[in-house]
């Protein structure tokens, strides 16, 4: 058997044990101290050929009646028992604790940010961390006495919605290699994926003004001649240079940009109703694109989905509306 079917084989066998371990163990919360009862532990490759060789001296020490060989088998066992306590305790008591993650599009990769909490006065070397359906672990760390460290693990996001943390694995074989201890975590954490933008090119839609004008719009609106000045404001990025207070800047001042309010404002209805896409997930990434589109314009925008509408505004807090709404959304109507 070549070396990289032994390790296909090899990984197999754990992926179908730490499976079931999953399916064992009920979802937790978003921390966990680990205990003796969630802690597994078997000998390696390694250890299996230490108690090989531990057998064999021990049979030439009987046959030869060697005491020096009989001192060192017993000596070497001493050594293999205080591996497995120093193995096992080195995952023993640590608290681990899922923490908020920001939501991503989807097709990008999703990062499931994590702290491991070390409440005890002895360090924790050699922690491999990564997800249950993966062979290599994705993060490897160590932890001082009484300290924390933060682990981010990634997973490609293919769908839009909430994105279930999968299963995952720590584990250690410190300090001699001989066993591996591990377990098998189900946090109850999740992370919002929004829908794939589409690609740029089409125009954002235009609105009815009153009197039935139309506003014509093309990605970059600039402010009507009917709008009240109401202000200044800090400049955001997208913002067009016919808003911002050149004179405040050459006084040595902060960039701002001036801000209106009317009737005539420009004002974005994405409608679900007006897409020429066919099908929900292109309709779906048409609107994602438009949203980021009016945001970068600082435009007002509102959203229009069977069952559902969104007030027209802008900013982070409205994005966050817009977009949880497109990716939540269940293709009804």
């Amino acid at each position: 058997m070549t070396h990289k079917r032994r390790k296909d084989f090899k990984f197999s066998w754990r992926r179908q044990f730490d499976a079931w371990l999953a399916r064992r163990r009920p979802e937790i919360s978003s921390a966990c101290r680990l205990s003796h009862r969630r802690l597994y532990i078997i000998p390696t490759i390694t250890g299996l050929f230490f108690a090989l060789v531990l057998l064999l001296i021990l049979v030439g020490a009987a046959n030869y009646g060697s005491s020096m060989a009989f001192i060192l088998v017993f000596l070497l066992i001493g050594v293999g028992i205080n591996a497995i306590w120093l193995t096992h305790a080195n995952l023993s008591g640590l608290i681990i604790e899922a923490a908020a993650s920001a939501p991503v599009f989807a097709g990008e990769s999703v990062a499931f940010r994590l702290r491991l909490e070390n409440p005890q006065a002895r360090p924790r070397p050699a922690l491999k961390w990564g997800w249950l359906d993966e062979s290599q672990a994705q993060v490897r760390c160590q932890l001082k006495s009484l300290c924390g460290t933060n682990i981010t693990l990634t997973k490609t996001a293919a769908r839009r919605g909430w994105f279930l943390a999968p299963p995952l694995r720590l584990g250690s074989s410190w300090p001699l290699g001989l066993f591996y201890v591990w377990t098998v975590l189900r946090l109850a954490q999740k992370i919002l994926v929004y829908p794939q933008p589409a690609q740029s090119g089409v125009p954002l839609p235009v609105r009815a003004l009153e009197g039935g004008e139309k506003s014509p719009l093309a990605g970059h609106g600039q402010v009507s001649g009917n709008d009240d000045f109401v202000g200044l404001r800090p400049y955001r990025i997208g913002d067009s240079p016919g808003r911002l207070d050149w004179r405040a800047l050459a006084r040595g001042g902060e960039l701002q940009a001036r801000e209106f309010h009317g009737n005539t404002a420009n004002q974005l209805l994405l409608d679900w109703w007006q897409l020429r896409e066919t099908g929900v997930e292109a309709r779906l990434s048409r609107l994602c694109r438009w949203v980021l589109d009016a945001e970068a314009a600082s435009l007002n925008y509102g959203l229009r989905l069977p069952g559902q509408e969104i007030a027209p505004g802008r900013g982070p807090q409205h994005r966050h509306q817009v977009l949880t709404a497109l990716a939540l959304f269940d293709g009804g109507g």
